[in-house]
């Protein structure tokens, strides 16, 4: 990145004195100064947008500068990565977020949308079609039948009928086509109504042989059966025509928004871009500002920095720890969350917006999960539309008297991180009730198995689950002898959910023969054996579990499994 001499005294001012808090705040002043100016300087000139984010990536989504950061390179090849390869959330950093947005503002983010709904009609046309000639063989084969009754060859006038039906309902289309376009008000010449007026009167003939062929069917059930099929034939002929007119609206509307990206003023593109940023930062800088310490977006020497996998395991730990997190009325029609990672430093926030993690890259005092678990509560409060949990929370003895909702959210937010972190780990820091109350409300039931999001019955349909099922137990009937290790974890979670204890048990086993060091293979065997009463296999999985992994949550239920099954 190329600075002006004021930008280089920024600089050097914070790299003589690195914990002055006037050169801390000019070096985070400095980060968004300079990206809006050259953004804006991209934009009038009306230069490549995208080829100054793409060369300047590490300065826009990590705060990366060589002036500050000596490992500059080291840090650059940690904070590469792949952050669209989580597969809970959809995860962007900073620069693939402002291409996003630069590109929705010139293109109205109408176009990839419009060109996705054109390839579906497209699918939908072409099965439509295979349904019609479909529908045509049948009727074809049911009139060859009636026909055939008495085991002689239909007349030849017959087969030329039969021959002749997929041409009247080519005809038929045209036209449907030709009449919805009259109903829409579409100007005929005389030369395009005397053709419509003859294609009309010939499909009429036609319909009249078609009559007349069915009255030689002496079963009244098989002609209204073929009426039947005429008329399916009909109907997706009419699809047809709706999908074929929707595609070329559609077209025309991608047209439409290319002549606006032309005609669209410089000054329009940089003032929305330029206010969608402002509003980043402003986010940014709340992240910090609720701390009470200074807002830098340039990655400082020390500075602890959320990796892509660090990131990951964050969310991963939360899922975990708090399994129905996006099990809620709001992602049935807006998704789940986004996640943006920007420069920056504090805790994450939710931007309830734009439905997004807003997540600085450097989390205060290195606590990376505490940071995610900030944001995370947030998103509970503000789903949580009839305030259930927050009414459930202040019935808790030592928050009774709490009168603030501000004071109620903030006690729960910092209990919310302290599960998150300490309770996790094994460690008893909050009391007795609000430990209840957070496995009631919160934690994973401790009379189930250890589930994976991608496996949890909310978070995919009947069908869904029914068909990955399907799909992992055929799998196995081809080949037996060959189980991937993923396959009979998903498939053992996925019998359990069925109810199919012991086929669960079988893929359990079969995969810690394989694979010994599967932590929550063991805390699930524990379970399994439970409910098929086998108590040493139960008393094995727990025992193992809690060996590989004595200080956490999940040991402690684990050892009380154990106990209960010594004392029984």
């Amino acid at each position: 990145m190329d600075f002006d001499d004021s930008s280089r005294q920024v600089l050097q001012s914070f790299t003589e004195d690195p914990a002055n808090p006037r050169a801390v705040y000019a070096l985070g002043s400095l980060y968004w100064s300079t990206l809006t100016s050259r953004i804006a300087a991209c934009i009038r000139d009306k230069q490549d947008v995208n080829g100054f984010i793409s060369a300047e990536s590490d300065f826009i989504s990590f705060g990366l500068l060589q002036e500050v950061r000596e490992d500059h390179e080291a840090v650059r090849l940690t904070l590469e990565g792949s952050y669209s390869a989580y597969k809970h959330l959809k995860v962007s950093c900073f620069a693939d977020w402002l291409s996003d947005t630069i590109e929705e503002i010139v293109e109205g983010n109408q176009k990839d949308l419009l060109q996705q709904d054109i390839k579906r009609a497209h699918v939908q046309i072409k099965r439509f079609n295979k349904d019609i000639e479909s529908l045509q063989e049948s009727r074809k084969e049911l009139i060859v039948g009636q026909f055939s009754q008495n085991g002689s060859m239909p007349s030849g006038a017959v087969l030329a009928q039969l021959a002749r039906l997929p041409q009247t309902d080519q005809l038929l289309s045209d036209s449907l086509k030709t009449k919805k376009a009259i109903a829409k008000g579409t100007f005929f010449s005389v030369e395009q109504r005397r053709s419509f007026v003859g294609r009309e009167n010939q499909l009429q003939k036609e319909r009249a042989r078609y009559d007349g062929l069915l009255s030689q069917i002496q079963s009244k059930e098989e002609r209204a059966g073929l009426h039947g099929l005429s008329n399916q034939i009909t109907d997706l002929l009419s699809k047809v025509i709706d999908l074929e007119d929707s595609i070329a609206r559609m077209e025309k509307k991608i047209d439409e928004i290319k002549e606006k990206k032309q005609s669209m003023s410089p000054a329009e593109v940089e003032n929305r871009a330029l206010r969608a940023i402002e509003y980043i930062r402003d986010l940014v800088k709340l992240c910090a500002k609720r701390l009470r310490i200074e807002s830098c977006s340039i990655l400082r020497p020390k500075d602890p920095f959320f990796t892509p996998q660090e990131l990951f395991s964050c969310f991963d730990r939360v899922q975990e720890f708090d399994p129905r997190v996006f099990c809620n009325d709001r992602v049935s029609f807006l998704g789940k969350p986004s996640v943006l990672l920007v420069p920056g430093n504090g805790n994450a926030v939710y931007d309830w917006k734009n439905n997004q993690f807003i997540v600085p890259l450097v989390p205060p005092a290195g606590d990376f999960v505490g940071s995610i678990a900030s944001a995370i509560i947030e998103y509970r409060f503000d789903v949580d539309d009839e305030k259930k949990m927050l009414n459930s929370y202040i019935k808790l003895p030592e928050y009774r008297d709490v009168r603030s909702t501000y004071q109620l959210k903030s006690r729960l937010t910092k209990d919310y991180v302290a599960w998150m972190t300490s309770e996790y780990k094994g460690f008893r820091v909050l009391s007795k009730d609000v430990k209840k109350w957070f496995e009631h409300e919160i934690a994973p039931s401790r009379r189930e198995i250890f589930c994976p999001p991608e496996y949890q019955q909310f978070n995919m349909s009947t069908k869904q689950f029914r068909e990955m099922l399907d799909s992992v137990e055929a799998r196995f009937d081809k080949n037996e002898s060959e189980r991937p290790e993923e396959d009979l974890w998903m498939a053992s979670i996925l019998n359990y959910h069925q109810g199919k204890f012991e086929r669960a048990f079988e893929h359990l086993k079969a995969l810690l023969d394989k694979n010994e060091q599967h932590l929550f293979g063991y805390y699930n065997l524990g379970h399994i054996a439970m409910k098929i009463s086998r108590k040493q296999e139960a008393l094995h999985g727990f025992a193992e579990f809690s060996k590989r992994n004595p200080q956490s949550w999940w040991a402690t239920v684990a050892r009380e499994h154990m106990r209960r099954l010594q004392m029984n």
